[in-house]
């Protein structure tokens, strides 16, 4: 179908209605380094990717006058800034119809008060992916407070049809994956403090088993974004210790950001 129709698969999803009903998806993306001229604080711009049931991507120019009114999925990517995803969220439940799915892709943010952002709390979720997202399985899926039972089930009908392996969070820092992964990084960059280079600490990683050195994926996932995380965190950071991702903070500052 063109974008703007809806088609309706209910019968092979174990989403049931919701899913089958609703199969347009719109996914606003992060800030795209090879377009710096697109501002990261405007919610609707031209080149927002429309998701078909094909599972095509196809580019269209959205705005909150064309085009939004009639999704039943949106899927929110910005860097982790709380106001700027509250601005977001309120703004997609205005102009979205009733019954639509908002769903985020942050990684540390308490998405209980993303969803109170909004007059639709309990169709708010959390969709969190791995980078990179073309390779990696693991989908999170992050129940709040109010979640509705429907869209956890539409959520984890989603995953199935992704492909990915939906696991199921409740509102914590860093859900799973992350609230692992954080004390490992930490460690990770203490060593390069310490005088080991990326490449021994990586190389020491991969020879233990892990597909990717620590290191690697930070510069592969944009060490930006872990520091806009730990900014967005504040009380997550330990008081008095300069050590504390020295070196991202370092490279952020420089804007090497990988």
């Amino acid at each position: 179908g063109e974008p703007g129709q809806e088609e309706d698969e209910a019968n092979d999803d174990p989403g049931g209605e919701r899913i089958g009903a609703r199969r347009q998806f719109l996914v606003e993306p992060e800030r795209d380094r090879c377009h710096p001229d697109r501002h990261e604080d405007q919610p609707y711009a031209a080149g927002w990717r429309l998701w078909r049931n094909d599972g095509d991507f196809q580019f269209a120019n959205v705005t909150h006058e064309a085009g939004l009114d009639n999704l039943g999925f949106a899927w929110g990517t910005v860097f982790e800034d709380m106001n700027l995803k509250k601005k977001i969220f309120a703004e997609l439940d205005r102009v979205m119809k009733p019954g639509g799915i908002l769903a985020t892709n942050t990684s540390t943010l308490d998405i209980n008060v993303i969803a109170a952002a909004t007059k639709r709390p309990q169709d708010v979720v959390g969709l969190h992916f791995f980078s990179p997202a073309n390779v990696m399985r693991l989908l999170e899926i992050v129940r709040t407070d109010t979640t509705g039972n429907d869209v956890v089930a539409t959520a984890f009908a989603l995953a199935k049809k992704l492909k990915k392996v939906g696991v199921l969070s409740r509102v914590c820092f860093g859900f799973i994956g992350n609230r692992m992964m954080d004390p490992y990084g930490r460690e990770a960059e203490r060593l390069v403090l310490e005088g080991a280079t990326p490449a021994q600490v990586d190389g020491a990683l991969e020879r233990f088993g892990m597909a990717m050195g620590m290191l690697a994926v930070y510069d592969m996932a944009g060490v930006d974004v872990g520091v806009k995380a730990r900014r967005a965190n504040p009380d997550r950071q330990p008081k008095g210790d300069p050590t504390f991702y020295r070196a991202s903070q370092v490279l952020f500052e420089h804007d090497w950001l990988g």
